[in-house]
């Protein structure tokens, strides 16, 4: 076979580096254009064409008409009622605990002697309020606040749970997509029933009202009671003690007297003392039971008061409702 002459190999020398060149150049730009977004790499195939991005979705703004919201936020202000007047009984209940825990306390300081004379030196001072009030309702007018309080809580807590569970029947678990108008009357709604005729402002109007009072009428009945029924007693005891008493110390000479006076003295504090013990054998039961009684009748108005406040704060949350549906439409066709 001929070998290739000087020119054939020369000219297949200058082909073989044109086409190494070319390759180069061909693949800069291939890089270039992808790096560029001309061309790209998809499943191991080079595709012509820049990826363009796809603009995101904007989330569609839900408005809930205002037929729909008036619905929400008046079954919320139904249910939130309910749930606080039946919560009305366990709290009123735990509110008077102490008051009962007090009433043996509070009778055994009656049937003493030193509560027998502070009983009738607050009757003629005036203050046997503040005397039972101490001794039966202490800390009873804040412990009544901190019960509206709690009813409060009930309330709101009901209420925004109410308002959240219906909310989401219409627009789905999502709430992020309200449009500003229903976030605005759901928002300004929870607020006003937080603020609207709270239960702690009610409880401090009827604090003081009730079986402080009756109490006092009760026990002043009772102590003038007592008082003559001992007087005759006393009386005779006291004129046997000092007639026997100079007798007895006539020995004494010029302080007989004196030694009578302190013989009427005695006598007068012991048959303090015999009446008091006589007193609570023969009426300590009966004296509980009508202090009870008329807790029970306390503790029963103030149920009352608080059922009436609740109803009352319903009332006027949803008058709230109304008044802020009727300044926002939503939907104005659904009106």
């Amino acid at each position: 076979m001929k070998a290739p002459d000087e020119a054939t190999l020369r000219k297949n020398s200058r082909t073989g580096t044109w086409v190494f060149w070319v390759t180069i150049v061909a693949l800069a730009c291939v890089v270039v254009a992808i790096k560029g977004g001309v061309l790209r790499i998809e499943g191991g195939v080079l595709m012509i064409g820049k990826v363009v991005p796809q603009p995101e979705c904007e989330e569609e703004v839900v408005e809930i008409p205002t037929s729909v919201l008036r619905v929400i936020l008046e079954d919320a202000v139904a249910e939130a009622r309910s749930e606080a007047l039946f919560a009305v009984d366990d709290q009123v209940d735990k509110l008077y605990e102490s008051v009962y825990a007090a009433i043996p306390v509070y009778t055994d300081f009656h049937y003493s002697l030193r509560g027998e004379y502070m009983e009738l030196t607050a009757v003629l001072l005036g203050d046997m309020s503040e005397e039972l009030e101490t001794r039966l309702f202490r800390d009873f007018s804040t412990n009544l606040e901190i019960t509206g309080d709690n009813l409060d809580a009930v309330f709101l807590d009901k209420y925004k749970e109410v308002v959240d569970s219906k909310t989401r029947e219409e627009v789905g678990e999502d709430l992020d997509n309200l449009g500003p108008i229903t976030s605005a009357i759901l928002s300004d709604s929870v607020d006003r029933a937080k603020v609207t005729a709270p239960m702690a402002a009610a409880a401090a109007t009827f604090a003081g009202s009730g079986a402080v009072r009756a109490l006092t009428t009760t026990m002043v009945k009772t102590l003038a009671k007592k008082m003559a029924a001992k007087a005759g007693m006393k009386l005779t005891i006291i004129l046997g003690g000092a007639g026997g008493g100079f007798t007895v110390c006539a020995w004494t000479g010029p302080v007989a007297f004196l030694c009578a006076l302190a013989g009427g003295v005695i006598a007068w504090f012991a048959t303090d003392l015999a009446i008091i013990n006589l007193d609570e054998i023969m009426n300590r039961d009966e004296f509980e039971a009508d202090l009870r009684a008329m807790i029970d009748d306390d503790k029963e108005d103030k149920k009352r008061r608080f059922r009436n406040a609740l109803r009352t704060k319903a009332i006027k949350v949803n008058d709230f409702t109304l008044a802020a549906l009727n300044g926002a439409s939503p939907d104005n066709s659904a009106n």
